[in-house]
């Protein structure tokens, strides 16, 4: 029920070739196209990798010292809190 009502708009022919179709077959067509969107990729240049590279760990250093500090002062008052309340 549920494959008929996904299919309703291809024709029956097409739709039984869609269902005889082996799995390797599909497995090489999955390859085929995953190898074509591979060659359409624009990888970018070593200088510009190296930049993206450096900004995000800049990025990544600046959170930690953030997140660290903002940790520890949590816990400091925390802390004070749990002395006030004993």
């Amino acid at each position: 029920m549920l494959l008929s009502l996904a299919f309703a708009n291809i024709p029956a022919p097409l739709f039984k070739g869609m269902l005889n179709l082996n799995i390797m077959s599909r497995i090489k067509e999955y390859f085929k196209g995953a190898i074509r969107e591979f060659n359409n990729v624009t990888w970018p240049t070593r200088k510009q990798a190296i930049r993206i590279s450096t900004i995000v760990f800049v990025f990544m250093i600046i959170s930690a010292i953030v997140l660290g500090f903002a940790d520890q002062l949590l816990s400091s008052g925390y802390k004070m809190l749990l002395s006030i309340s004993l």
